[in-house]
């Protein structure tokens, strides 16, 4: 995936599917498409496009994440206090700052990986 031409949300969340299925967000990065469209903390992120988050469509949504451009609009359907919303946002070019975390974290986990964690 190049980095540099993928579209970005700035949401950060826990990667545990919770009971009832998505993700919990447990950060909204200031000035992203996240925050300008009204997604907070501790929000569900339930569905993508439609698309429930949960194991069985892992595949799909990675096909659907692999091909965000910025510019593109995507809906998520949230969970709030027990109520669902639709949020449409446009992602946008992901921040060099956040592309250098990412890398960073990216490399580390192969490294672990590399060192014989592994089988």
């Amino acid at each position: 995936t190049n980095l540099k031409t993928t579209g970005w949300v700035g949401i950060e969340f826990d990667n545990t599917i919770v009971a009832d299925g998505g993700y919990k967000i447990f950060k909204v990065i200031k000035g992203s498409p996240a925050e300008q469209a009204g997604l907070q903390p501790g929000d569900i992120l339930y569905a993508l496009n439609g698309v429930v988050f949960a194991k069985k469509n892992d595949a799909a949504l990675a096909k659907v994440r692999k091909e965000w451009k910025p510019g593109q609009s995507v809906t998520y359907t949230i969970k709030r206090e027990g109520v669902d919303h639709e949020i449409t946002l446009t992602l946008a070019p992901m921040p060099a700052d956040v592309m250098a975390r990412w890398i960073g974290e990216h490399m580390q986990a192969h490294e672990a990986a590399e060192r014989g964690t592994a089988k």
